[in-house]
């Protein structure tokens, strides 16, 4: 059972945006990931603030993500500042 995924590994072709830790936001077609076990919490729901295990990502309008997901996600390093997301 453990080396089963819990859901479909989502590709970065669904991924249009990578947002920073507690950055708020706001708005339909984004997911919150949890760093640790690498799985999609929020799915397209208004959520505030994000703290540091999580990392908040757009996704693409024809993507078809579910909660329960995988998402491989970098850790957010806040001393890598310069290094922004790019679409």
């Amino acid at each position: 059972m453990k080396d089963q995924p819990l859901g479909p590994i989502i590709s970065k072709t669904d991924i249009e945006a990578i947002c920073r830790p507690n950055k708020k936001v706001m708005g339909k077609g984004r997911i919150v990931i949890d760093i640790n076990s690498n799985m999609v919490g929020n799915l397209r729901d208004p959520i505030g603030p994000v703290r540091d295990p999580y990392v908040v990502i757009k996704l693409k309008k024809n993507s078809n993500v579910k909660v329960g997901d995988l998402l491989i996600a970098k850790k957010y390093d806040k001393n890598k500042k310069n290094k922004k997301f790019r679409r």
